[in-house]
């Protein structure tokens, strides 16, 4: 799996804000392993959902849609699911499902360089 620090940087912070906040809020992640792969995204999601989750925050790219199928079933069966988008605005994904998003640019470092 690619090491992108920005990312394990916004994990902090996400955690770090919720404490801020005086939230009791447990955080759990899960990796995809890759940017494309919706299946394993929606599998992901709906087993967080399953235990427990109620807001799914996604940075998974093309995968990102898996992410909002698992809510959206959810949602469907009664389960009350929010999901934000941390990286691009996805509201198209389900206007009524995607209650936050951003947008943002920066750079992975792989070895001395760019990627």
């Amino acid at each position: 799996m690619l090491q992108c620090h920005i990312l394990d940087h916004q994990i902090k912070m996400g955690r770090q804000a919720c404490k801020d906040a005086g939230s009791q809020a447990e955080t759990v992640e899960a990796y995809v392993g890759n940017w494309h792969d919706a299946v394993r995204a929606r599998e992901l999601a709906a087993a967080a959902i399953e235990n427990g989750a109620d807001v799914l925050v996604m940075y998974a790219d093309a995968a990102d849609p898996g992410i909002v199928q698992a809510a959206q079933e959810a949602v469907a069966s009664g389960k009350p699911v929010m999901v934000i988008s941390w990286a691009a605005d996805r509201h198209e994904l389900a206007p009524d499902g995607v209650v936050a998003a951003g947008q943002e640019r920066h750079r992975c470092f792989r070895g001395e360089g760019f990627v």
